[in-house]
């Protein structure tokens, strides 16, 4: 008895929290949607009646189920509707006048804050309402879609996506939305302008009714403010209406584009810019791939001149924007009061060498296409980076990949620059072999000049030393020292290595505490000596064959070099005759 007034209290608590955390499954009767609480479909599921959402509430839409709600989904102002999972919904299909598929109602038109996350949505407005957002002359619909396939349509007069004053922001996902007449593909309604529009991310196909634009303002409605910094945008305008921009007769508002594959065509409206009759607005081309068709990027057909024009980019090697107008349009970019470029940034006329300019951007008759340039940088000023001065033979090709980088960005191999490399003075395809190398990056694109950076591929090397009266044994490791070559003409305080025949013809100047090994069979010739002033040193060693050689000469009556030590000191410069001879340093061999 005991055991079973425990399992009777378990069955009581499991039911109370499955209440308290509100998971419904959705049935035809379940039409009153209220705060808190997640709606789950897990079938095929019909509601006759329109639904209502009051509160926070989460749709999940089970894997295979669908929703059918004919009447739609009235979510008003204050109320928020999320939508998630990867069945279906089909809401509206029937919708009454004045009804949004999902979001405001006649009387109460302004929308709430829809959320779609995922699922394959299909939202039909009734007339005067959009498929998703706010009915006529209502505001305040504010629509997030991050993701799922949602295709959106507006009822005559409404739009596909929005309303009035609305928000719409589309993060990803796939977005079909299509405008009743009068009414845009994604904004605005009839006489109302796009409002607040940011597209970062995902598919997005707006097509307009007609008067109406894919992006922008409904008839008589301006584009609002339209922000694209992503995703591939395919956008329509209706007859009369911008691609993206103002509805028939009215301007293009404030545009935005910093990047994304952008389509934009017009019909009689601008592709980017103004409805027929209606200015360009203000529009800043920042970045992306941007093709406007129709009346080009400005105002449209039989617009008033206003507005401004800003253009530059981002991704100097994939950007443009391409301006394509009808053939009774005189040119592509057209009625700005002022036209400019951001600062830095340049344009070539496709096809061309020639720079682009406010003057010559809008040519009588013809399409145009910018294309990113910037002016040549000298490479020579640039840092290389991921390269060692030693490395040590090993007998295999060693892979050096070097980081060029100039004026705070990190160039590109072969777009920027070419690589090359010698070894001991030749050209070589593969770093391998004990040698002197230089590496050498060749600017090229945008890019001139050239820079190199010396480095050292040695083995050990042995040597003998003199210690407590005696030669010992020793080894120096292969990163330790450098090469000497016939272009050594100074040694810093450190380690060097004759190991070829080397001859010097400039006087070898030695600075700090410098020691030079004389590999056996190896002689170094320092034709006009080698230097060690004051305060300086030189230590000479010999292998255990002791057959290196050093043979350093002065020769008589060489002009700048006369009375100096072959190795040692210096005397004043013979060319003024002034100045008193140089202290030699220590010299030990």
């Amino acid at each position: 008895m005991k055991n079973f007034k425990s399992f009777i209290t378990l069955l009581l608590l499991s039911a109370f929290v499955s209440a308290w955390a509100g998971e419904v499954t959705v049935t035809g009767e379940t039409t009153e949607w209220t705060d808190g609480n997640t709606y789950n479909v897990t079938g095929d599921v019909t509601i006759d009646t329109r639904i209502s959402v009051s509160g926070t509430v989460t749709l999940n839409l089970g894997a295979g189920a669908t929703l059918t709600a004919g009447k739609g989904i009235y979510v008003s102002e204050g109320n928020t509707l999320t939508i998630e999972g990867s069945g279906a919904l089909m809401a509206g299909e029937s919708c009454d006048n004045d009804h949004a598929g999902i979001g405001g109602n006649y009387g109460d038109k302004t929308g709430g804050n829809i959320v779609i996350n995922g699922g394959v949505i299909t939202a039909t407005g009734g007339k005067y309402g959009a498929g998703i957002g706010a009915v006529k002359f209502g505001s305040g619909a504010n629509i997030t879609i991050n993701g799922g396939k949602v295709t959106a349509e507006g009822g005559e007069n409404g739009p596909g996506i929005g309303a009035w004053e609305s928000s719409v922001t589309i993060t990803g996902g796939e977005v079909t939305a299509t405008g009743g007449d009068y009414g845009a593909g994604i904004g605005g309604e009839y006489y109302g302008a796009g409002g607040n529009i940011t597209i970062t991310g995902g598919e997005v196909t707006a097509t307009g009714g007609d008067y109406g634009a894919g992006i922008g303002g409904g008839d008589y409605g301006a584009g609002g403010n339209i922000t694209i910094t992503g995703g591939v945008i395919t956008a329509t305008g209706g007859f009369c209406g911008a691609g993206i921009g103002g509805g028939s007769n009215r301007a293009g508002g404030n545009i935005t584009i910093n990047g994304g594959e952008v389509t934009a065509t017009g019909s009689s409206g601008a592709g980017i810019g103004g409805g027929n009759y209606g200015a360009a607005g203000t529009i800043v081309i920042n970045g992306g791939q941007v093709t406007a068709i129709g009346a080009g990027i400005g105002r449209g057909n039989s617009g008033a001149t206003g507005g401004s024009l800003t253009l530059g980019w981002t991704d100097l090697h994939n950007d443009f924007i391409e301006a394509k107008r009808w053939s009774n349009r005189e040119g592509p970019i057209d009625g700005f009061s002022s036209i400019s470029f951001a600062d830095g940034k340049l344009f070539l006329l496709s096809g061309t060498t020639t720079q682009a300019t406010s003057e010559n951007i809008n040519p009588v008759g013809a399409d145009i296409k910018l294309i990113p340039t910037k002016e040549i940088v000298d490479i020579s000023n640039a840092t290389i980076d991921g390269v060692s001065t030693h490395y040590t033979y090993t007998g295999d090709n060693i892979d050096i990949t070097p980081i060029v980088t100039l004026l705070g960005e990190t160039l590109t191999a072969t777009t920027d620059y070419t690589i090359g490399f010698t070894k001991d003075g030749t050209a070589v395809e593969n770093v391998n072999g004990v040698g002197i190398y230089s590496l050498t990056v060749a600017g090229t694109g945008f890019y001139s000049g050239s820079k190199s950076f010396l480095f050292y591929v040695n083995a050990p090397v042995d040597y003998q030393a003199y210690e407590s009266g005696s030669l010992t044994d020793k080894t120096l490791a292969a990163t330790a020292y450098d090469r000497v070559s016939s272009m050594t003409t100074t040694m810093s305080a450190g380690w060097y290595v004759v190991s070829d025949n080397v001859t010097v013809s400039d006087r070898i100047s030695v600075s700090g505490d410098v020691h030079l090994v004389l590999c056996d069979g190896a002689t170094l010739t320092a034709q006009t000596g080698i230097g060690v002033t004051d305060g300086n040193s030189l230590t000479i060693y010999s292998q255990s064959g002791n057959t290196g050689k050093l043979v350093a000469t002065v020769p008589y009556n060489k002009v700048v070099n006369s009375y100096h030590a072959a190795i040692g000191g210096d005397r004043y410069d013979t060319q003024t005759d002034v100045g008193s001879p140089v202290k030699a340093g220590s010299v030990t061999i």
